[in-house]
């Protein structure tokens, strides 16, 4: 998602490609301006906030409320459909006056429905149930 809207992404400064893990200290010394978080693991994530509330605290993302939610796009291979439609809600995030015609939800109905028919429709809706959709992430 982050490569389509050509979005810089601080990761990318490994030099490694997809899923790479990273220690603590080196997120601290990024201090993004925004953070994105796969629901996914969001469960993971709320718990270690609970340990260590003082390190996502000093990040700045987090003080800024700038902390959102991209659904999993990555189960055993990439899931395309999915990648496509957290395109247009980072675009939306990051670039608002760019995507300011852009309702990611209404996008990614259309983009499901592209893929799976009249069934994919209704799959952003059963994606938001289980992992949260697109919304900011509140600890």
């Amino acid at each position: 998602p982050f490569m389509a809207v050509n979005a810089k992404n601080v990761a990318d400064t490994l030099g490694q490609k997809g899923s790479v893990m990273i220690e603590k200290e080196k997120l601290l010394a990024w201090d993004p301006d925004i953070i994105f978080i796969d629901e996914g693991n969001l469960d993971l994530v709320k718990q270690d906030y609970q340990k260590n509330p003082d390190f996502y605290n000093s990040l700045k993302a987090v003080k800024n409320g700038n902390v959102y939610g991209i659904l999993p796009y990555n189960q055993y291979s990439t899931n395309v459909d999915t990648a496509l439609v957290d395109s247009y809600w980072v675009g939306k995030v990051i670039y608002p006056e760019k995507f300011n015609d852009v309702d990611p939800v209404e996008k990614a109905k259309e983009i499901y429905a592209k893929f799976f028919g009249e069934k994919g429709k209704v799959l952003y809706d059963k994606m938001k149930e289980v992992y949260g959709g697109f919304e900011k992430i509140k600890f």
